[in-house]
This record gives C-alpha cells, sequence and structure tokens, in this order.
C-alpha cells in the first residue's frame, strides 16, 4: 500500500510542477502577446499623425492671424509627437506595456522611416508652415 501511495503522490507532485509550468510559461506569452499588441497600437499612431499634419498645413493656408499661429502650434505639437513615438517605438515605454524593438528588421525598418522623418518630411513641413500662402509654397518647391 505504501508503494502505491508513494507512486500516486508522485505522479500528483508531478502533474502539479508541470501545471505550475504551463501557466507561468502562458503568463509570459501573454504579456508578450500584449506588450506586442501595445507595440502596433502606437506603430498605428503614425498613420493618424500624418494624417493630421497634412490637415494642419492645409488649414494654415486658408487661414490668418491668431487661428494660424494656433495652428501652427497644434502642427508643432503634432511633429512632437512624431518624433516622441520613433523613441517610444525604440527603446519602449514601460509605462504603455511598450517592449523595445528587438527584431534586427522592424529596428531597422524603424530607422529608415525615422531617418526620412527627420530628413525629408519635417523640413518640408517646416518650409510649408512658413508659407504665407499655398502658392508661395508651390514656387519654393519648384526653386528646389
Amino acid at each position: 500500500m505504501k508503494s502505491l501511495n508513494a507512486k500516486l503522490g508522485g505522479i500528483t507532485l508531478v502533474l502539479l510542477a508541470v501545471s505550475l509550468i504551463l501557466v507561468v510559461g502562458n503568463l509570459y506569452m501573454l504579456s508578450t502577446i500584449k506588450g506586442g499588441a501595445a507595440w502596433m497600437n502606437h506603430s498605428s499612431l503614425g498613420r493618424m499623425r500624418a494624417y493630421q499634419t497634412l490637415y494642419l498645413v492645409r488649414r494654415m493656408f486658408d487661414e490668418s492671424g491668431e487661428a494660424r499661429f494656433r495652428t501652427r502650434r497644434e502642427l508643432d505639437e503634432v511633429t512632437s509627437l512624431i518624433e516622441k513615438r520613433f523613441t517610444t517605438l525604440r527603446i519602449g515605454d514601460p509605462s504603455l506595456g511598450i517592449p523595445p524593438a528587438t527584431d534586427q528588421r522592424v529596428f531597422e525598418e524603424l530607422k529608415d522611416r525615422e531617418d526620412l522623418w527627420r530628413t525629408k518630411m519635417k523640413p518640408a513641413l517646416e518650409r510649408a508652415a512658413s508659407k504665407t500662402t499655398f502658392e508661395e509654397a508651390a514656387v519654393s518647391k519648384a526653386d528646389e
């Protein structure tokens, strides 16, 4: 009888240990999935910010005075958020549940997009925002 009790007790302990390992593994995988989902969600903000930027630049040409100044300030805030987004995606943000980019291909693609933003898009936005009319911006672009 002792032998049977020992075997059953041993099997129970093994099953308990395997169950604990599975639970811990599942919790780890769930946190990884949540981190990936948070990263993708934050990454998708880029498209929204791009449309918002285009809208604000166009609005600047339709406004004057104080309204134009407010729109310019709003445009500056959006460009700041775009730059912050790149940093957050690259290094992560534990408070938002966003892990850092670890996949080399993702990291390189992110770096390429950030370089494009800093060298082409942001300077073009600043040039366009400094013009007072749409025609000035078109002439400025044609001169380049």
